[in-house]
């Protein structure tokens, strides 16, 4: 397990930790400036201010979130001889400028300007969340971008190579920064991202703030996050909630989220028959908008369809609404 402290280190612990073990002791403490770290191509120490991190077993790498250079790096053998053999977000190592040097507010598809959180999918691309609660002037480009995984091998003799971002999230392309509906793809778009997390089905959940996003619109899910430029979700899961500060699927249908807002862990299921509008429970609300589906007057998302079709004809019919009736609470 790997933890980030509030004296500037990583602390790596051995699992499982027991209940009788009261403040373990780490197996390995990473700081700044201090040997712990060392760059891979002159074996001089590496300075940083680490906020997020995450652990790639299959290539024993561990990614982490440089939030005062602006940069990401990629610590290889962590538990052993760590050295930084790749960094993501600035060509050398003296630089820190906001967006690789082209500085605030001028989003591009190789820099950051404010990194919360990052996390890896099944492809093992990465996604750096560049935002912050509130969409403050301070809270950087507000999207997630993807790296894929093919940009991230090291390459010997070559640490920076500043490669470019495939995926952008939260906004229709990699230079438009400002929460307007236009940048974030439309009415009902995520905007200002806090976390991403993702399960075996390869599914991206995202939480987002209160800021840009309407009530009740918190939590968005993303069929195939890895294809394309500017992958959209395909419906939004309405939990009366605030800010979802962390996320992880316990199975593929059901979710933990932790609400920063109120100081609260929620547990949701997903993909619940029934819920045409994806709010994780079943009400009048899914019966009335499967009745609108069904008369035409409402055009069904495939996610509405995948939990609203009870009869399996491959669309919510007036049979479906029917069998909805009977199984509300």
């Amino acid at each position: 397990m790997f933890t980030i402290n509030g004296d500037i280190s990583i602390k790596i612990f051995q699992l499982p930790i027991t209940a009788s073990e009261y403040n373990p002791e780490p197996v390995k403490t990473l700081r700044p400036n201090n040997g712990s770290v060392r760059w891979a191509d002159d074996n001089t120490s590496v300075n940083f201010w680490p906020n997020c991190a995450v652990y790639d077993s299959v290539n024993d790498a561990l990614w982490v979130g440089d939030y005062v250079r602006n940069r990401v790096l990629r610590i290889a053998n962590p538990l052993g001889t760590p050295v930084v053999d790749l960094v993501l977000g600035q060509p050398n190592k003296s630089a820190s400028e906001d967006n690789a040097g082209a500085g605030y507010h001028n989003p591009n598809a190789w820099g950051f300007e404010n990194i919360w959180a990052m996390n890896l999918d099944n492809f093992g691309n990465l996604y750096v969340v560049d935002s912050g609660y509130e969409g403050r002037e301070d809270s950087g480009n507000l999207r997630v971008t993807r790296f894929d995984a093919a940009t991230l091998v090291p390459q010997p003799g070559n640490i920076f190579p500043l490669p470019a971002a495939t995926g952008v999230f939260c906004k229709i392309n990699f230079t438009v920064r400002d929460n307007t509906i236009t940048n974030i793809g439309g009415t009902g778009m995520p905007a200002t991202p806090i976390y991403v997390a993702f399960n075996s089905k390869k599914e991206m959940l995202l939480t987002v703030c209160s800021y840009g996003n309407a009530q009740g619109q918190r939590i968005f899910l993303y069929p195939t996050p890895h294809i394309g430029t500017t992958p959209y979700p395909t419906y939004v899961i309405k939990p009366f909630m605030g800010q979802g500060a962390f996320a992880s699927f316990l199975t593929d249908t059901d979710v933990m989220v932790q609400d920063h807002t109120w100081n609260r862990v929620l547990f949701l299921h997903l993909g619940l028959k029934g819920d045409v509008n994806g709010d994780g429970s079943l009400s009048t609300t899914d019966l009335t908008l499967a009745m609108r589906i069904a008369a035409g007057l409402e055009t069904a998302i495939p996610a509405m369809i995948t939990r609203g079709a009870l009869t399996g004809q491959g669309t919510i019919t007036l049979e479906d609404v029917v069998a909805l009736r009977k199984i509300l609470p």
